[in-house]
């Protein structure tokens, strides 16, 4: 990330799957019961970076991150489970 000079793993102006897949990682890293500060505690600055430019935009992530279809990590009332 630091020699893309991006704040992406490759030198590109968008996301790859690759920086998607490190969101969805970290989107679940930074939950409350977790370690929310893991960006601070662990020195991971850039990892941080990329959640929160994920986090700031009304691209793919923050639909992804509000969408009601995204499996939640406790049961909800309204979501259906398909086995």
């Amino acid at each position: 990330m630091e020699r893309s000079g991006t704040g992406y793993f490759f030198d590109r102006r968008t996301p790859s799957y690759v920086d998607l897949a490190l969101f969805c990682e970290l989107l679940e890293l930074s939950e409350a019961d977790k370690v929310p500060t893991f960006a601070l505690g662990f020195e991971l600055p850039r990892l941080g970076n990329l959640l929160e430019n994920h986090d700031a935009t009304a691209g793919t992530s923050a639909k992804y991150v509000r969408s009601p279809r995204r499996a939640p990590r406790y049961k909800r009332p309204g979501y259906t489970y398909v086995e």
